[in-house]
């Protein structure tokens, strides 16, 4: 699960501000590399045009290009580029920073049963 601030990112050695849909965009492609157009899609919840402007803003900036499968030359994969590998981690490492931050403030037991709940209402 990832949980992501609502206003919008900036990752300014990296790139310009990234709009949410970007972000999570980003994050499922880094999570799901060679993934087509239309998983990220249903997993953004927008329509398939949607996704291809956000797809589109994406490789503009160069954080994100799509690759034709060599089995199947209609799919087209989507693939993060360095740059955008670079914001994925990035993205990763503060996400755990912020989830270490909320445990500290729990005890070992409130933990457990943060944790638990957390597992409950994410399967």
């Amino acid at each position: 699960m990832l949980i992501i601030p609502k206003q919008p990112f900036s990752l300014n050695k990296f790139s310009d501000d990234l709009s949410m849909q970007q972000l999570k965009a980003i994050y499922f492609v880094g999570q799901h590399p060679n993934n087509i157009q239309r998983s990220l899609s249903e997993h953004l919840g927008i329509s398939v045009s949607d996704t291809s402007f956000t797809v589109d803003k994406l490789a503009e900036r160069g954080l994100l290009h799509r690759r034709r499968s060599d089995q199947d030359r209609r799919i087209i994969n989507l693939e993060l580029t360095k740059k955008g590998h670079i914001i994925h981690e990035f993205m990763l490492k503060n996400h755990l920073t912020f989830c270490k931050n909320i445990l500290q403030k729990l005890t070992e037991e409130e933990q457990e049963v943060f944790l638990n709940l957390l597992e409950k209402v994410t399967s």
